[in-house]
């Protein structure tokens, strides 16, 4: 997977913005982009990378993009070992979570 540059991001950006304004569906909400949406994407491996692991690489992100896989998932604890996402939870889901 190749990685876009800052420039494309921007422009990535500020079209979907764009479109969502010229929709009548300004967007309100804060935007973090991800994986799924392109926003977010591996840069090329390096030599040093193996077959086995860049296979292995491709085989999480596809994972990750189509929501199977939540590399995040806790528990996940602060610097002071304070767990800030429980068990079973994610990031997106701690707030809510009662696994």
């Amino acid at each position: 997977m190749a990685h876009r540059s800052n420039m494309e991001l921007g422009s990535f950006l500020r079209t979907k913005t764009a479109k969502a304004v010229a929709g009548g569906t300004c967007p309100s909400d804060e935007y973090y982009g991800s994986m799924a949406d392109g926003m977010v994407t591996l840069a090329s491996f390096g030599d040093s990378v193996d077959a086995d692991t860049q296979a292995l690489i491709a085989e999480k992100a596809a994972a990750i993009i189509d929501g199977s896989f939540a590399p995040f998932t806790g528990p996940v604890t602060d610097q002071d070992g304070n767990e800030v996402v429980a068990a079973e939870c994610t990031p997106r889901t701690s707030a809510t979570c009662s696994a």
